[in-house]
């Protein structure tokens, strides 16, 4: 195995037990190689004399490291303090702080990120999306598509009053993200399938995957890779809607994703038309968020329509823990 300069970039000695030091299996583990054969890790680590390491500058702050130390201050800021005007929060870093970047920067640098590793996915006309409401009943696409400014709700990616679509590639992921699994549980809902009626550029973030030595990466993507496989999993992670004034904690994601809405990327040269994220029900498998409006979700041949609704069905569903989906 070729060492690239980035894997050579790790090679200064220290004594045991520094703060900064790596076993050579932790070197391994950190540049992404996790054979699933222990005997593998073991005899490779045997045959490199070398036992402790460190980075070149352990004591500078890497690209990913600032990316994550930013946004954990940009979610405290916008969940707690300037939820508006963030773009203009006065830079509090001192002295020290100056190898990471400014709240009012965080967005820029997701853009510069997006924009480096190119995470896009082009949904194509036809394409099928799941989207589901509880009760039954729903017909129309505009009952069942993105709600209007009147009725929408708060969600992971949009704030109340401004409607989204939100949806799956599947009908399973589809029905878990709208009926939660909680303590065994009966639900009855609607599901809708509609196909788009335009391809569609999104930004898809289930692309991001952990960096490997294998992958054909700049030592500066290699760092946004990095942090975008731990941001990618933090805004998926399940809300616990007991918690008080848990709608709050969607105020970054929400911030995130209207200023994707609204921006031109150097990639694309276009605004895309929405989000790929993990769900945070359905292990491994997509949602996604469109910008489509309550007025884009029509029926078979309505000429506005980005998203037409070509079924629907009344559903009973149970859902039981660590059980499959049964239908009633």
């Amino acid at each position: 195995m070729k060492a690239t300069g980035h894997q050579l970039a790790i090679h200064a000695r220290l004594p045991s037990g520094h703060e900064h030091s790596l076993s050579t299996g932790e070197v391994f583990e950190e540049e992404g190689f996790s054979p699933i054969s222990r005997q593998l890790i073991d005899d490779l680590c045997s045959s490199i004399h070398i036992e402790t390491w460190c980075e070149r500058n352990p004591l500078d702050t890497t690209e990913s490291e600032a990316l994550r130390y930013t946004w954990s201050s940009f979610c405290s800021a916008v969940k707690t303090k300037y939820r508006f005007t963030f773009f203009r929060t006065p830079d509090s870093r001192d002295e020290f702080d100056r190898d990471v970047f400014s709240i009012a920067e965080m967005l820029d640098r997701l853009q510069d990120v997006f924009e480096s590793l190119k995470p896009w996915s082009e949904v194509d006309i036809g394409t099928l999306l799941y989207r589901a409401r509880t009760r039954h009943g729903w017909k129309k696409p505009k009952d069942i598509g993105t709600p209007s400014a009147e009725n929408a709700k708060a969600n992971r990616m949009s704030p109340e009053g401004i409607g989204m679509f939100y949806g799956a590639f599947d009908e399973e992921t589809c029905l878990r993200e709208i009926c939660r699994i909680d303590q065994g549980r009966y639900h009855e809902c609607t599901i809708g399938v509609f196909r788009t009626t335009t391809s569609m550029t999104l930004l898809d973030l289930t692309k991001v995957h952990p960096v490997t030595v294998f992958d054909e990466l700049s030592d500066l993507q290699r760092e946004y890779s990095k942090f975008l496989n731990q941001f990618q999993q933090a805004i998926a992670r399940p809300l616990n809607t007991e918690k008080a004034n848990h709608i709050v904690e969607y105020a970054p994601t929400q911030i995130l994703t209207e200023f994707f809405r609204h921006t031109r990327m150097d990639a694309l040269g276009k605004s895309i038309d929405g989000i790929v994220y993990n769900s945070s029900t359905t292990r491994g498998k997509p949602c996604v968020v469109l910008f489509v409006d309550h007025d884009e979700c029509g029926f078979q041949g309505d000429a506005k329509a980005r998203l037409e609704l070509i079924g629907t069905e009344d559903r009973c569903i149970l859902f039981r823990p660590t059980i499959d989906l049964v239908e009633l």
